[in-house]
């Protein structure tokens, strides 16, 4: 999940999907999954990235304004092709 403007009038938080090359070039997220590929179907991978980036956003107080969001059906279209898996 990344910040959208650091302006805490109107603090947003949105989904993006980035390589993990771009975490060592620069970009900032506060909440991140990465995902490999694997042997998990796609939408039991889209339901345990949900849980841990909810469980990430409880820990600054930020459930309820994620939960809203970060929906399955967004995180299935975001998701590539094809069975994963979670990298721990």
């Amino acid at each position: 999940m990344r910040r959208e403007g650091e302006s805490e009038k109107k603090r947003r938080l949105r989904l993006v999907v980035c390589p993990v090359l771009a975490l060592k070039h620069g970009v900032k997220l506060k909440y991140w999954v990465e995902v490999q590929p694997g042997d998990t179907r796609k939408e039991e991978i889209a339901r345990a990235i949900r849980k841990i980036l909810l469980e990430q956003a409880e820990k600054h107080g930020e459930r309820e304004e994620i939960e809203e969001e970060l929906s399955l059906d967004k995180l299935l279209q975001v998701l590539p092709p094809g069975k994963a898996s979670i990298k721990t």
